[in-house]
This record gives C-alpha cells, structure tokens and sequence, in this order.
C-alpha cells in the first residue's frame, strides 16, 4: 500500500511491502523501516500509525490515482463490472469520506483497514460454504476507523450487492447494488 501526503509544497510518500515501510521524505531522503524489527509491528499497522501522526500535524492525504491496482495487488482479486468501473473510472473520490445515512458511518475508500491484504472469507449458513469478500471501505465514527466493520462486495459480483462485513466472518446485505449504495451516501 502506498500513501502520498502532503503539506504546503512538500510530499511525502508512505509505501509498504512486505515487512518493511518505506518513507520518502521531502527533502529527498529515503528511509526504509523494517517494522517487526525495529518497531515491533506490522508494517500495514505502522504506515497507518505514521500517517496519522502527520495527519495530525496538518499534513492531507492526496487521493490516488491507482487505488483500483492498489487494491487488486493487496488482496490479490480481479474486480469486475460496475465495481472495477467505479475504481478505474476515479469516481470512488467523489464518495470518499461520505456518510451512509443507513449504516450511520463516514466511509473511507482509502483507508489502510480497507486496502492492504484484507480479502477474507465469510461463512453463508443458507449454502454452507465460505463466500470470498473484497473490502470496499472502512466504516469511521466520529473521525475513528472502525477496525471491526467494513463494507464489501463479493468480487465475482461486480454489480452488487453490497455488503457490512464484520472481523467475525459474518455479513449481512447492506445494498443490493452499488449504485444504491453510492445513492445512501450524503456529503
């Protein structure tokens, strides 16, 4: 996952893989992390640590302009129809940060909760078998990720629907379809 922030005129870029985290600073210097050496976590966890400590101090986050191939690399998923379209197209940015009147949450497309390595599987009690979800968006409170609750698609539905999935591997519909979903979304 890469993170591009800035400030005034500076930027500074966030990128991790594997278990290190490299940070380009913006007088040029390259500093490369490794994150359970020298910090004792994951290298996800600590990119989402550092870029709120500079969001903190005023930096912004610069949207991305490849968050479909961000996402398809992190969870290793081949996204299809209207949802690929939704990614590829940029029209995810005109969503980002919005409130679902429905769910009650600000959602964030660009989250490090909803991009990096989060493709899980859900258990379907009506087919017993395991369904493979792809996280869309993190669910925030009050400016808070919201670590136990997303909102998904099943990646070989490209057209929906959409779902509020949860760390306990259940889920629950939430939308039957993308479009309704963006049309819950206010600003």
């Amino acid at each position: 996952m890469r993170r591009v922030l800035r400030k005034g005129d500076q930027t500074l870029t966030l990128e991790n893989e594997d278990d290190e985290l490299r940070v380009a600073h913006p007088d040029g210097e390259a500093e490369t992390i490794d994150a359970f050496a020298e910090r004792g976590m994951p290298a996800d966890i600590l990119l989402a640590q550092m870029e709120a400590e500079y969001l903190a101090d005023g930096w912004s986050i610069v949207l991305p302009d490849d968050l479909l191939a961000q996402v398809e690399a992190a969870q290793d998923v081949q996204l299809t129809g209207r949802l690929r379209a939704f990614y590829e197209s940029g029209e995810w940015k005109s969503y980002e940060g919005r409130t679902s009147q429905s769910l009650g949450c600000e959602v964030s497309f660009v989250s490090p909760y909803s991009i990096d390595m989060f493709l899980e599987e859900f258990y379907d009690a009506d087919a017993d078998a395991m369904l493979t979800m792809v996280c869309m968006c993190s669910r925030t409170s009050d400016g808070y990720t919201e670590e136990q609750a997303w909102i998904g698609a099943d990646p070989r539905e490209g057209d929906g629907p959409i779902y509020s999935l949860f760390t306990s591997n259940a889920y629950e519909e939430a939308f039957p379809d993308l479009d309704a979903f963006l049309a819950d979304l206010s600003a």
